[in-house]
C-alpha cells in the first residue's frame, strides 16, 4: 500500500519550562487541514470540523501506525 498521507507542521515542539516538560509538535493532513495529528499519550488524529461527539476519528501508539490508519481509512473513503 502506498503512503498517500502527507502531513505538515503547524506547531513546533516547545519546552515548557523547568518541570513541565515539553508540549508536542502538532501536524496536520495535507489537503485535509481539519484534521490534526498530534501526540498526547498516543498518537491521534482529531476532526476539527465535527463540532459534536467525539473529534478523535483514530487513535494508536506509534506515529506510523496511526499513519497507516489513516491510509487505509483514505483508501477506504473514510476521510473527508
Amino acid at each position: 500500500m502506498e503512503n498517500q498521507i502527507r502531513l505538515t507542521k503547524t506547531r513546533e515542539t516547545t519546552w515548557c519550562g523547568n518541570g513541565m516538560g515539553t508540549d508536542s509538535a502538532e501536524w496536520v493532513i495535507k489537503g485535509r487541514e481539519h484534521i490534526a495529528v498530534l501526540e498526547t499519550n498516543e498518537w491521534i488524529a482529531r476532526d476539527d470540523s465535527i463540532t459534536d461527539g467525539s473529534r478523535v476519528i483514530a487513535r494508536a501508539c506509534y506515529k506510523r501506525d496511526l499513519i497507516k490508519k489513516l491510509n487505509q481509512m483514505l483508501q477506504a473513503g473514510e476521510l473527508s
